[in-house]
């Protein structure tokens, strides 16, 4: 008798596992099981269907065909009953919604944070945000780097992947590797596809549209992980602000031992939206604990001009008056921003625990100065 002989009856039923839409008036409903009968479907808000066969290709696949064009972005549901299988085995009723996504524009989907030195045995990832208010399929888009003086080694992304709106999703070629090496990595947010090779000492990432034009790129170093970690194996860089630019290293900074030294798939453990405040300089938080735990690891130091066209210098002192870290030189601002220390002296120490001043520089071309000084405090364990 063959090894795979089984006479054991199938009793259970088909269930609905999700649907793709293929175009404005055409959807794919998945199954768990080959179907022989596809069954009755009922989208709402109300739309026609003029049919739904099984698909000759895949019959675990039902395509439904709609009378009426779907509206972009808004979120439909389908519900299926009497769908059955080989056997006879009928699917009393399955419900699954689904959205027709927006066509993407350069900046709605940035990147958010980069695992470029995986562990032994583990791999890379390159996790990007919907930073828009639209959906978007990821399906199309390509992931590349740099080399010989233009963008290479494009990757193409095979996979339909609606990314919600401030929605979080994670490219990797071996999705079970990074759940593995970090356990707080959000199931359902993963996409495996292969990735063009990026060095472990320094690179670049690019976020291509299906059209061609970049909607993002990261050129990343392994300098800019947190001036106190020897080992930046397995330590990915996480990003501050998604509305500062990608390329401000200062925008930058290792994720915190306290999650797992990553975030793959949900909200980065040194996210900090930039604040201004009509006062025209902030610290925030006033004491800040440089130790890499992910709690107030960084200071913020955010900006509001009156008017564009201004340079400004950032610089930390201690009480005695002595500079600790030149953070900003001659740097043309906008009318906000945000500027971000992590403790680390222009020598690449830790500065000691105590009280410093950010002292605030702004000119013109015309020679007019003006500055802010702003006290602040760095704490530590004992």
């Amino acid at each position: 008798i063959n090894a795979l002989f089984n006479n054991t009856p199938d009793t259970l039923a088909p269930s609905l596992n999700k649907v793709t839409v293929i175009d404005n008036t055409t959807l794919l409903v998945h199954f768990t099981e080959e179907i022989s009968n596809p069954g009755a479907y009922v989208v709402a808000p109300f739309v026609p269907i003029t049919s739904a066969t099984v698909s000759v290709g895949n019959p675990q696949d039902v395509v439904v065909v709609l009378a009426s064009v779907l509206d972009t972005g808004f979120v439909y549901s389908i519900a299926v009953t009497g769908a059955s299988d080989c056997s006879g085995n009928t699917l009393p009723m399955g419900v699954s919604s689904f959205v027709l996504p927006s066509v993407p524009r350069a900046k709605d989907i940035i990147i958010n944070e980069v695992l470029f030195n995986p562990l032994t045995g583990g791999a890379d990832f390159v996790e990007c945000y919907n930073n828009s208010d639209r959906f978007i399929d990821v399906h199309g888009f390509y992931l590349a780097n740099y080399s010989d003086d233009t963008i290479s080694n494009a990757k193409y992304i095979n996979a339909n992947f609606i990314l919600n709106p401030q929605g979080y999703v994670v490219f990797t070629e071996d999705s079970n590797a990074v759940k593995r090496d970090y356990l707080n990595a959000q199931a359902g947010r993963f996409v495996q596809t292969d990735l063009p090779t990026y060095s472990n000492e320094s690179g670049d990432v690019f976020l291509i549209l299906p059209s061609n034009p970049v909607s993002d790129f990261f050129s990343y170093h392994e300098d800019m992980h947190f001036g106190l970690i020897n080992n930046p194996d397995g330590i990915s860089l996480e990003r501050i602000d998604f509305n500062q630019s990608t390329n401000n290293a200062s925008n930058w900074h290792s994720a915190a031992e306290s999650v797992g030294f990553a975030t793959p798939g949900f909200e980065n453990s040194q996210y900090y939206p930039g604040m201004v405040t009509e006062d025209n300089i902030e610290i925030d938080p006033p004491i800040f604990s440089p130790d890499n735990d992910g709690h107030e690891d960084v200071i913020h130091i955010s900006y509001s001009m009156d008017s564009p066209g201004y340079v400004g210098n950032v610089s930390i002192y201690d009480t005695k008056g002595r500079l600790i870290k030149s953070l900003v030189q001659n740097e043309l601002l906008g009318i906000t921003g945000v500027f971000t220390w992590d403790g680390i002296t222009n020598d690449r120490l830790k500065a000691r625990i105590g009280t410093y001043i950010a002292y605030f520089e702004v000119f013109t071309i015309e020679g007019l100065v003006t500055g802010v000084k702003k006290p602040f405090a760095l704490a530590g364990q004992f």
